[in-house]
């Protein structure tokens, strides 16, 4: 039997400049793959490592929405989670298409 998948809110490294976006890693299997939270906030990394600031507080909160919804999915799919099968159910609720 596999371990349940994990969810994190991180910064995209890959991203070039100070500012960086928050995304949703989802890890399963040790394999990580990364999500937008839909959001447009920014933080760069010592800002996120600091959860007493505002705007870090905002960013984060703003992006729970998306971390809730994985969470979700993730119960939902049970033993039979794939990334791909994640992938098309978190886009439909985070985004609301179908």
């Amino acid at each position: 039997m596999r371990s349940k998948p994990t969810v994190a809110l991180v910064l995209d490294t890959s991203s070039k400049g100070q500012q960086k976006p928050l995304k949703l890693r989802v890890t399963y299997a040790r394999i990580p793959h990364l999500y937008s939270v839909n959001s447009d906030k920014t933080l760069t990394t010592e800002q996120f490592a600091n959860d007493k600031l505002k705007v870090t507080k905002d960013a984060k909160e703003e992006a729970s929405k998306a971390v809730t919804v994985a969470k979700v999915v993730i119960d939902e799919l049970g033993q039979d989670f794939t990334f791909p099968a994640f992938r098309k159910r978190y886009k439909e609720r985070l985004y609301g298409k179908k």
